[in-house]
């Protein structure tokens, strides 16, 4: 492998002209016989066709499409096109990596110009719907939320759904090509820089560079902390809540972290999670333990199993005491939270893949384990305490989907850029997400053989 290739393993549902894997520019493997041996044929990781001489650095995963940015070069997408998701203003699929180009592509700083232009872009993807934020914080989003809410768009709307768009009550469900979406404006009516963002199929969150957080997209279950001041219990499940809370169809201070600088924020499948003044902060849907605030007071069910019945809808603190130094990173799906520290150690906080996978959860962060060779001669599990006990390799970048996670890890506890031991997945196996040639669930970190020890740069997983 060379520095920039782009290798993907795992099966995208089909898409309309790209073949089954038009998605991964692997369209061969479509020509095998069933479903199940195209998902196995796709649990390898596999180079990226049509990427001969495009050096990528930074790329994100849709449901059914992939973004990314070449050095250089600007922004490149591919896959399933319907709606607009690929931003080249047309339902056609790409089978292959294309270069988004125009006027309005140039305009939101997303061409590139040969001379490293473009190379600080950033890409993200919520289920159909791409976001983009230029070198100079421009934030740029396109594509389908068929399916989803056109609030996640961030733009806005009056009530015949205007600002050239039409459509229902926050517009169209499409954008074809990139528009902006502007954070609220600094009081000297300079304009916001956005730093990151991050997003879900339903909700988009966005770090400024002055360390402001917003959200915007449906609030179910109070995922954009903007909602009520208190916890909220419900007699038997978030239910109740998934449907009460009103959308955001712009950008939204989360005014309970007016004050501190945000430095890491990552939407989860309903819940988002961000590191403030070194602190973990999460909200949203409790169920499962995956906002590490220990099991919610009436908790208990019969039989022993927890029963979370309880949204959070503003940032609640998660114990900084359970973590080995200050956290610096969080990557979220549908049922974790994990917690990247400073000093490389991985935490946490209910489980990757859910109970079903893992048999259990962390109600508070619990640290992650990576298996070394020698560990796994010696026959010694992750859940064992003679394995905790040994050295941890040091994590060095995480990513999460929606029910599997991946991380590049060091060959020491202490490690470097330069010292990787590999990349490791866990979690749901399904459609060969996990890289490792078959289609089973791993509860523990396992490393992606055919990786080998190559560094890597994760960003994101398609759910």
């Amino acid at each position: 492998a060379e520095p920039g290739d782009v290798f993907v393993w795992g099966r995208i549902a089909a898409v309309d002209g790209g073949g089954a894997f038009g998605a991964f520019g692997n369209a061969e493997i479509a020509e095998t016989s069933d479903a199940r041996s195209k998902e196995t044929a796709a649990a390898t990781p596999r180079r990226v066709a049509g990427t001969d001489g495009i050096d990528v650095v930074n790329v994100a995963l849709g449901a059914s499409h992939v973004a990314a940015v070449a050095r250089g070069r600007g922004v490149y997408t591919w896959g399933e096109g319907r709606g607009g998701r690929l931003g080249h203003g047309s339902h056609a699929s790409r089978a292959l990596p294309t270069k988004l180009r125009g006027v309005v592509v140039e305009a939101a700083g997303l061409g590139g110009d040969g001379d490293g232009d473009g190379d600080d872009v950033q890409v993200c993807c919520g289920g159909s719907v791409t976001f983009a934020v230029s070198g100079d914080g421009r934030c740029s989003a396109w594509g389908d939320a068929q399916g989803q809410s056109a609030s996640v768009f961030g733009t806005g709307t009056d009530s015949r759904g205007a600002n050239g768009y039409g459509g229902s009550a926050f517009g169209s469900a499409s954008r074809w090509t990139p528009v902006p979406v502007l954070l609220p404006g600094l009081e000297s009516g300079a304009r916001r820089v956005v730093k990151s963002v991050s997003a879900s199929r339903s909700h988009v969150a966005a770090l400024a560079a002055d360390g402001a957080l917003f959200t915007w997209g449906e609030n179910y279950f109070g995922a954009l902390g903007v909602g009520r001041s208190e916890l909220e219990l419900t007699e038997t499940s978030t239910s109740s809540s998934f449907a009460g809370e009103d959308a955001r169809a712009t950008p939204t201070l989360v005014e309970a972290l007016i004050g501190k600088r945000v430095t890491s924020v990552s939407c989860g499948r309903w819940h988002t999670a961000a590191v403030a003044d070194g602190e973990v902060f999460a909200w949203g849907d409790a169920e499962g333990g995956k906002l590490g605030l220990g099991a919610p007071p009436g908790s208990s069910s019969g039989g022993g199993e927890k029963k979370y019945a309880r949204s959070v809808f503003t940032p609640a603190r998660v114990a900084g005491n359970a973590f080995s130094a200050p956290p610096a990173h969080v990557s979220c799906g549908t049922w974790h939270t994990l917690c990247l520290t400073e000093d490389g150690a991985l935490y946490v906080c209910g489980a990757v893949g859910g109970r079903d996978v893992a048999g259990s959860v962390a109600e508070t962060p619990t640290r992650v384990a990576f298996a070394a060779e020698d560990d796994a001669r010696d026959g010694v599990p992750p859940s064992d305490a003679r394995f905790n006990a040994r050295p941890s390799r040091a994590c060095l970048l995480v990513a999460s989907g929606e029910l599997h996670a991946a991380a590049v890890v060091a060959a020491n506890e202490k490690g470097g850029p330069r010292d990787v031991a590999g990349v490791y997945t866990w979690g749901s196996g399904k459609r060969g997400a996990l890289g490792h040639g078959e289609l089973l669930p791993q509860k523990f970190p396992k490393r992606v053989a055919a990786l080998g020890a190559a560094a890597a740069s994760l960003s994101s997983f398609a759910p």
